[in-house]
């Protein structure tokens, strides 16, 4: 279901909102369960930063630009934990939904899928 949505996005010029989305759990999750070194977490956050949120970014992703601007200062800062872009992913989360999940549910494809699924969401009756 996520590679539709993916696929979808592309289609409507909003790739970068998952794929940031995507990224920012992974980072959060692995620093979480302490699987990356100071340096390793510096270089992921930088990663980050550099391809969703500096002013010339290659996949700049729609967040307010308070929230850009906090997420840059703690970055400059190198105020770096689990919860450095959980603000954008909550934003983003709140976009994808509001903005482009409720149109990708009404596609054939997201129609296919689900009778993929066998009548996922179907009750029985008895």
């Amino acid at each position: 279901a996520l590679k539709l949505f993916i696929d979808y996005l592309q289609t409507q010029w909003a790739s970068e909102s998952i794929e940031f989305w995507v990224e920012v759990r992974r980072f959060r999750k692995q620093v979480e369960a302490k699987l990356v070194s100071p340096k390793q977490l510096e270089h992921l956050a930088r990663h980050i930063v550099t391809k969703y949120l500096e002013n010339e970014a290659d996949k700049s992703i729609n967040i307010s630009a308070k929230m850009r601007s906090q997420i840059l200062e703690r970055w400059e800062r190198k105020d770096l934990d689990s919860t450095l872009f959980i603000p954008a992913e909550t934003e983003i989360v709140q976009l994808l939904d509001r903005d482009k999940f409720a149109s990708f549910k009404r596609t054939p494809e997201f129609a296919q899928f689900l009778r993929d699924q066998e009548g996922y969401g179907e009750t029985p009756i008895t």
